[in-house]
């Protein structure tokens, strides 16, 4: 890998409306603190997929990848010392520790604790090569159009 080259990290953000998805990203991305107004409200299609195992030539060859996992508890700024931001937090712990994964408490309002999330979040991918090797050889190797990229479904 070149010095100025960089593997393309993907990072998803899954979460309730108004958990502050957006504002997160925006905080990260744009260094943009999130205003204290409330979401709109949108109306999201409900989506439903069938998953099923289809054999492949290689497919049971490749070993399984563990993606990072994160579970991140944003608006932390909001009542910190009350009762059920508590006993929130106290079960996120717990959840965390039963499923191994690392909890980190934020506030996209303030923009406590987001670039250090996203650092131990890039590390993290960065010292596991599976998680991204394949992808930034396939972007490095070949040229695709545009059309050749997207996907519908």
């Amino acid at each position: 890998m070149a010095a100025n080259s960089f593997p393309l990290l993907r990072i998803t953000i899954l979460g309730s409306e108004g958990c502050g998805k957006t504002s997160i990203a925006d905080v990260f991305v744009n260094n943009v603190m999130a205003r204290s107004n409330p979401p709109q409200p949108t109306t999201l299609p409900r989506l439903m997929y069938r998953v099923f195992s289809l054999p492949s030539e290689d497919g049971d060859q490749q070993p399984m990848i563990s993606p990072v996992i994160f579970l991140v508890a944003n608006k932390t700024d909001v009542d910190p010392q009350g009762d059920v931001p508590t006993r929130l937090l106290g079960r996120a712990e717990l959840f965390a520790q039963q499923v191994f994964c690392r909890l980190w408490h934020v506030s996209a309002f303030t923009g406590k604790n987001i670039k250090k999330m996203f650092v131990d979040m890039a590390q993290l991918i960065l010292s596991n090569g599976m998680l991204w090797e394949l992808d930034y050889h396939e972007e490095s190797g070949s040229e695709e159009s545009e059309e050749e990229r997207c996907v519908l479904m």
